[in-house]
């Protein structure tokens, strides 16, 4: 890919129950954070670590959730969370 990396979106193909189960739970979570917030727009990228991926921009959106999963290795501070 150009940027190093593919994206998947909710309006293209992405249904993933886990994914949906976690907006859920964060919902559930941080009640105040989320009151009258629903789910509008979920998407998933894969990035590759040779290149730059995504650039530094801003989400249109009054919540935003990012989740990164990374390897454990790549924490470099484990005994506080990374």
């Amino acid at each position: 890919t150009l940027g190093g990396y593919v994206g998947a979106y909710i309006d293209d193909g992405l249904h993933s129950r886990l994914l949906l189960e976690v907006a859920k739970e964060l919902h559930l979570k941080f009640p105040l954070i989320f009151k009258g917030h629903d789910l509008k727009y979920l998407w998933s990228y894969k990035y590759d670590a040779r290149y730059g991926g995504i650039h530094t921009h801003a989400d249109q959106a009054a919540v935003n959730v990012n989740l990164w999963l990374t390897p454990d290795e790549a924490n470099l501070h484990p005994n506080s969370g990374g």
